[in-house]
């Protein structure tokens, strides 16, 4: 949405499910996603997202105008979990934060971090590089390990090929998504003598047939039949 003249730039491949919030000043890098109900406002000073980063479903991400001036910025493959908040604050490259976790004003959260569920990080806290922050104030838990670390990027790979699927199917237009309501239909009402058949001809014969039979169901839709 646009606000105060500034307008979301979004990347190539970027998943934005439909209900999900870009407002004003925000720019989203490639392969990025940003899932149901999240929120991105940068209708005050500006947010910056990389590439491969996921803004799971409800996710607030905002920016400040008082008392300083402050914006946004989230690195490549990132992971930002459901019902989190990120206010006025940096998120490196490689971390995650946790579902229903707040990263307050002024917060620095660097590269291969991870922030746990529910925890809150107070103004101008330091995550440094490799640490696990929890609790509420969010305090250092330990240095992660190496497969914790991999984890971290398995994730924003995990959301990469989910968010691949969740594109397809919601930039369909109207005759591809009755096709398919067709053809789920037609598959539901096979006889079990058509399922044994299509064992033995094999799936070009069983797409042929199926495509046939499609074809007359939109004429017979289109005829009233």
């Amino acid at each position: 949405m646009r606000v105060k003249g500034k307008t979301p730039e979004i990347g190539d491949s970027v998943f934005v499910a439909p209900n999900a919030s870009l407002i004003g000043d925000v720019k989203l890098g490639d392969l990025s996603s940003v899932w149901y109900g999240a929120i991105i406002r940068g209708d005050v000073n500006k947010v910056k997202i990389g590439s491969k980063t996921n803004i799971q479903d409800r996710a607030i991400v905002h920016v400040a105008k008082d008392p300083k001036p402050m914006g946004t910025e989230i690195g490549d493959m990132v992971s930002i979990g459901h019902r989190a908040t990120i206010h006025a604050a940096i998120i490196e490259d490689k971390a995650i934060i946790g579902m229903g976790a707040t990263v307050l004003d002024g917060c620095v959260v660097q590269t291969n971090s991870y922030v746990a569920p529910g925890a809150m990080l107070l103004p101008n806290t330091i995550v440094k590089s490799g640490e696990l922050w929890a609790g509420s104030p969010a305090k250092l838990v330990r240095k992660l390990n190496e497969e914790e670390k991999e984890k971290i990027v398995s994730s924003a790979e995990d959301y990469l090929l989910i968010a691949e699927a969740h594109l397809f199917e919601t930039t369909k237009n109207y005759e591809r998504q009755e096709f398919d309501k067709i053809k789920r239909k037609l598959l539901e009402a096979r006889t079990v003598w058509f399922q044994e058949w299509t064992k033995t001809v094999g799936l070009a014969e069983e797409q042929s047939e199926l495509q046939a039979r499609m074809d007359m169901e939109q004429r017979r839709r289109h005829w009233g039949g």
